[in-house]
């Protein structure tokens, strides 16, 4: 929502107008309280669970969203990703779900990360192994390269130790640790292209050396470097906003765990009563953390 307005925009054109405020117009000409495709998608997520869950629900979701506007913020699908697209296009041609999603080094961007997070909350329901073949199954609907699917299970497992209550390095710690123990076996070829983040390096990255594109590996630094270095909800999405690139993707990821660390109080209640519909996302929210917790 915060980054909609401003997505694509320039580190220099964010650095000599820095947003601080919610916005409206400007890229896609929406108005205060618009959601992007990182919304879009990840509430089709939460609608698959509330109504049984499976891969078929997912995908017949997604072509609601692209073909008819379903999940979006005034029934306008005005923003998505040329990775998801052509998956989507696949679901349409009838191929299954699960093999939709493009695995080349060039479908490596970040449009399985952004919409991952409810599984975060499934400890309840299903084990580590079964929570990350999920993962696995849904980031490869439009993203089935290892890349994506372990930037996916590096942030799901990290929000799953905030969620417990863990504070914020010792969560990273515990996600490294699952990393190295459950992903070596399938995962190690890419451990090299998250290094930064095994190594914990990204945490002592200066601004300049954070890249915003949207390019999976570059998002997760970003969300992680933000994560660990700012001191309450508002400053990480406003500092992803500022980064300027893919302003909405970052600072909605970010937002997401930060959401988890911090609590919904803390997210300015200026911006909470701005947003569309909010009242149907909280009836769905609801639904779906009954069902969890059943």
């Amino acid at each position: 929502m915060l980054g909609v307005p401003v997505e694509f925009s320039t580190r220099d054109e964010r650095d000599n107008d820095e947003v601080k405020e919610l916005r409206a117009y400007r890229t896609y000409h929406q108005p205060f309280g618009a959601w992007s495709d990182d919304t879009s998608l990840m509430l089709g997520l939460i609608d698959a669970f509330n109504k049984g869950f499976s891969m078929d629900k997912l995908a017949e979701n997604f072509v609601s969203y692209y073909k008819n506007g379903k999940f979006t913020s005034n029934g306008e699908m005005f923003d998505i990703g040329i990775s998801t697209r052509n998956a989507i296009e696949k679901i349409i041609q009838g191929v299954e779900p699960v093999k939709c999603g493009g695995n080349s080094e060039e479908d490596n961007g970040n449009g399985s990360l952004m919409r991952i997070l409810p599984f975060a909350y499934l400890e309840n329901k299903y084990n580590e192994e079964q929570i990350v073949k999920l993962v696995e199954n849904v980031s490869s609907i439009t993203h089935t390269h290892n890349r994506s699917k372990l930037a996916c299970i590096i942030y799901i497992e990290l929000a799953s130790q905030l969620i417990q209550g863990k504070e914020k390095l010792e969560a990273y710690e515990e996600t490294i640790e699952f990393i190295s123990k459950n992903c070596s076996e399938f995962y190690f070829n890419e451990f090299i292209n998250f290094k930064n983040i095994l190594n914990k390096n990204i945490i002592n990255f200066r601004r300049e050396e954070i890249k915003s594109t949207g390019y999976v590996v570059d998002t997760l630094e970003a969300v992680l470097w933000l994560f660990l270095n700012k001191n309450s909800y508002e400053e990480m999405v406003l500092g992803a906003v500022n980064l300027g690139g893919d302003t909405d993707t970052i600072a909605a990821i970010v937002g997401g765990i930060g959401g988890i660390y911090y609590g919904f109080n803390t997210i300015p209640n200026r911006w909470v009563q701005n947003v569309e519909r909010k009242s149907e996302i909280k009836e769905m929210i609801k639904v779906f953390l009954k069902i969890i917790s059943d």
